[in-house]
């Protein structure tokens, strides 16, 4: 639970990696907070704070993809 807009408590929704289209948690565990810029009290969502594990693996999922998605017609 995080203090929402104008001091009420609301749950914030966390967002993990997507990564070859499978949810993944980040290896280093930890989120940061995404806030509104209307209004820096509402947080909008907790995101994964991903580390250079992370990235290389999305890279390598991302660089096996390419072949059939870059065929893709729009």
């Amino acid at each position: 639970m995080e203090d929402g807009p104008h001091g009420k408590e609301c749950i914030v929704k966390k967002y993990d990696n997507i990564i070859a289209g499978k949810s993944c948690v980040s290896l280093t565990g930890r989120y940061f907070k995404n806030l509104n810029p209307a209004d820096n009290s509402d947080v909008v969502g907790l995101f994964a704070d991903s580390g250079s594990v992370d990235i290389a693996q999305a890279v390598k999922a991302a660089l096996k993809a390419y072949p059939e998605w870059s065929s893709m017609v729009p």
